[in-house]
């Protein structure tokens, strides 16, 4: 008689909390590269005129990529954005 194999143990995650946030939101929520770094820039406290320095666009570019960022994450503020991604990233 043959000895059975214990089952495989998953292959532990080696993505770090930031790269499985990044994932979720690309992957999941079908969010865009720049909403994605809108949505992590306003969430560490940037204003829009920072993040549009940062990105060399506009602020108006910004708003309309933290609105879409928002709708696709289910939030209606800054404080609920941040609330979602620091869930994500546990």
């Amino acid at each position: 008689a043959t000895a059975t194999q214990p089952a495989a143990e998953p292959a532990p995650d080696a993505r770090t909390p930031r790269e499985r946030l990044v994932d979720w939101m690309a992957d999941d929520r079908k969010l865009t590269q720049r909403e994605i770094e809108v949505a992590l820039l306003i969430a560490t406290g940037r204003s829009k005129a920072v993040i549009a320095k940062k990105l060399f666009v506009s602020e108006n570019t910004v708003r309309t990529h933290a609105k879409n960022a928002y709708a696709k994450l289910g939030v209606h503020s800054k404080q609920q954005l941040m609330d979602v991604l620091e869930a994500h990233m546990a």
